[in-house]
């Protein structure tokens, strides 16, 4: 089993030096601030509301959690620019395997290429330095942007679940995807 880096990932964007770092309680505030974004929750089907408190306890939780690696996406010249979230949760050591989620916090970032960025260097650690076999995910069939993206870096469609989410009244199916280490284009 390996635990999260203690250095953060580093890579490159039209934005400057991004990096993913690990969780700390400091991100506790613009993750709250995230959790409150009706357009991101409906791309991510969330649908309930947390306290602060909550948000923090999740963070502590997830610090400890050896099946976890979590990650802030931030600039490395400014920690206040905080991009989002993205994290390999659901670890099975034994199989080799986790399951993928991201989060960007605000629509606005969309289309910039920071969620493929972010993605692929998440990917290429999981697959090359903890030696993940594979890597799952879900996704809404509504998120065609999302869906581009897991394709562009090798995923494949392995299952949908009919009307797995209720959305103001409305059924949406999940896609599930999955990419194995030689699959992955970085």
């Amino acid at each position: 089993m390996t635990k999260p880096p203690s250095k953060a990932l580093h890579f490159h964007h039209a934005l400057g030096a991004l990096q993913l770092r690990c969780f700390n309680i400091e991100d506790a505030e613009m993750m709250h601030k995230s959790l409150n974004n009706k357009d991101i929750n409906f791309l991510t089907g969330t649908k309930r509301s947390f306290t602060y408190q909550e948000v923090v306890r999740y963070i502590q939780t997830s610090i400890k959690d050896s099946n976890r690696c979590d990650f802030i996406i931030e600039s490395v010249d400014n920690n206040t620019k905080k991009y989002g979230e993205i994290s390999f949760c659901d670890i099975d050591w034994g199989n080799l395997s986790a399951h993928f989620r991201i989060a960007l916090y605000d629509v606005n970032l969309f289309g910039k290429g920071i969620g493929t960025q972010a993605s692929s260097c998440l990917l290429k650690y999981g697959f090359h330095t903890l030696k993940l076999h594979r890597v799952d995910l879900e996704v809404f069939s509504y998120n065609e942007r999302a869906i581009q993206l897991y394709k562009k870096l090798g995923f494949k469609q392995e299952g949908t679940k009919r009307d797995a989410l209720l959305w103001e009244g409305q059924y949406y199916d999940a896609i599930s995807m999955g990419l194995l280490a030689p699959e992955f284009k970085q």
